[in-house]
């Protein structure tokens, strides 16, 4: 989606395959788990095959860009600029530190930023079911919300994602998921299931494509 910055970047770093670190990149909509299966994956890929890979957010990513402008805070950040700006250049830092650095990115849209130099990880759920896992959570705000309340807003988020990605890049990112390599619906699934099968998968990619050997079984 950054095909100007992707070439610029590639011809500086001398790029005509791979990058030298292995990227993975874990997206999908509202609640379903991205930032937890990022965490598993890293302790996973330390503990398997003695790759250390630091986990990146986009939230971290807007608040580093928010601190460089000046601002106190995101929304701060936000409000001072007009049009795609914000989007762009928090998905043009997740691709130039990837391409740089390697690690695992997180984001709602990270994997279509990054694309085909990494593993792309796509996660959906229905919304209902995201309802009650953010319900049953007591950490979070919506613990003490009724479950209609919840998933409309569930619903809301992700339509207004699904609007600014195609106002911003002009893509459907339902489409675009379908083209990630490893798709997973976690609406039935539980959460060791989902983390097992992302594991599994990247590791197997990462020795196929680094030659990486699992230091244990």
């Amino acid at each position: 989606m950054l095909y100007g910055l992707e070439e610029r970047l590639a011809d500086e770093m001398g790029l005509t395959g791979l990058p030298k670190e292995p990227i993975f990149c874990i997206g999908g909509l509202v609640g379903t788990g991205k930032n937890i299966y990022a965490e598993g994956l890293k302790g996973y890929l330390s503990e398997v095959y003695r790759l250390e890979l630091e986990v990146s957010t986009s939230g971290e990513i807007f608040r580093k860009l928010a601190r460089e402008k000046g601002f106190g805070s995101i929304s701060e950040y936000i409000a001072s600029i007009e049009g795609p700006e914000v989007d762009i250049s928090a998905d043009s830092r997740a691709l130039e530190n990837a391409l740089r650095d390697g690690g695992i990115y997180v984001g709602r849209i990270t994997p279509g930023t990054i694309g085909g130099w990494g593993y792309t990880i796509g996660l959906k759920t229905d919304p209902a079911v995201v309802a009650k896992r953010l319900k049953a959570d007591p950490k979070r705000d919506e613990h003490n919300m009724g479950l209609d309340e919840i998933e409309a807003g569930v619903r809301k988020r992700d339509a207004d994602d699904l609007e600014r990605y195609m106002r911003v890049y002009g893509v459907d990112f339902l489409s675009l998921m379908a083209g990630f390599d490893l798709m997973i619906d976690t609406t039935h699934l539980s959460e060791e299931n989902v983390q097992e099968t992302i594991d599994r998968l990247s590791g197997e990619w990462l020795e196929r494509n680094y030659g990486y050997s699992p230091t244990l079984r």
